[in-house]
């Protein structure tokens, strides 16, 4: 084994031979350490809150600016954003979890819909974020209580945050060596207490920036407009059936559906147009490949 000198200070690799053609290399940081140990860099050391952050956004004017974007310009980002395909591996993963669904029955729904061009991949991204959605909403809107509780927790975090910045200023340049040790450092303490406050309020703040009350009704939006505007019909009957299979509620009905439609439909026409506009150029740019 090539000895190694504790005092070099530069870079350099041990070797360390296991058996024939087999060694492992450890590579030494300048401090003499692993480079494994070192602490990773403060990610939100200057972040300011997620409320101060929001504060400087105007949802309305972000939302126009996403609206007025049409499906070519859309299918243009998408296609740089994705390639132009084949993507095998989506559509691998789209039978994977349509056929998650096979025990509700939904083979007919799923074929008139699909008779629509909707592809399977679109199709499956969509009935998984329906899946997904009342999970989030759960975690943004009722596990830390209700919208006064949690912004009193999120204040309550970000109250020491004053105290530690002055303790941070007198440190001066002592503070930048907290980086390197173990110690309770005052800048990780703020970029942490700014990091957890902003869980508090970052599902209202998302919200409010969409334009919706709750990540369900955009999912299930997102579905019933894609089929809307490919068809020029709701199709109640096989959307509903689709929905209650990814939301694992067989006694979700048309009736029930239909009612949810006409009620907030309008709504989100106008508040999220883009959605849809993502949707069907989605849809697009995977029928082109």
């Amino acid at each position: 084994m090539p000895k190694f000198n504790p005092e070099n200070k530069t870079n350099e690799q041990v070797q360390t031979k296991k058996g024939p053609g087999d060694k492992t290399t450890r590579l030494k940081s300048p401090q003499g350490g692993d480079s494994s140990a070192q602490r990773s860099p403060l990610l939100f050391n200057e972040i300011p809150p997620t409320e101060q952050i929001f504060a400087f956004v105007d949802p309305e004017k972000i939302r126009a600016k996403l609206n007025n974007l049409s499906v070519a310009q859309i299918e243009e980002l998408l296609v740089s954003a994705l390639g132009k395909g084949p993507h095998a591996a989506l559509a691998e993963w789209a039978e994977y979890r349509l056929k998650l669904l096979d025990d509700y029955n939904i083979t007919e729904d799923f074929k008139r819909v699909e008779d629509l061009r909707i592809r399977k991949e679109t199709l499956a991204i969509l009935l998984m974020a329906i899946n997904l959605s009342p999970g989030l909403d759960y975690g943004f809107g009722k596990l830390f209580g209700d919208k006064r509780t949690r912004q009193k927790h999120a204040a309550a975090l970000l109250a020491p945050i004053p105290t530690l910045t002055i303790l941070l200023d007198s440190m001066g340049n002592l503070a930048k060596d907290f980086k390197q040790t173990s110690l309770a450092s005052p800048a990780r303490a703020i970029s942490d207490l700014k990091f957890l406050s902003s869980f508090f309020v970052m599902g209202d703040k998302i919200y409010e920036f969409l334009g919706v009350n709750s990540l369900l009704e955009l999912s299930k939006f997102g579905l019933a407009s894609l089929v809307h505007a490919s068809g020029g019909n709701y199709l109640d009957r096989e959307v509903s059936a689709l929905t209650g299979a990814a939301l694992q509620k067989p006694d979700y009905d048309e009736t029930g559906h239909r009612v949810w439609r006409i009620r907030n439909f309008p709504r989100l026409q106008r508040s999220v147009p883009f959605l849809t506009k993502v949707c069907i150029a989605f849809n697009n740019v995977l029928s082109k490949q």
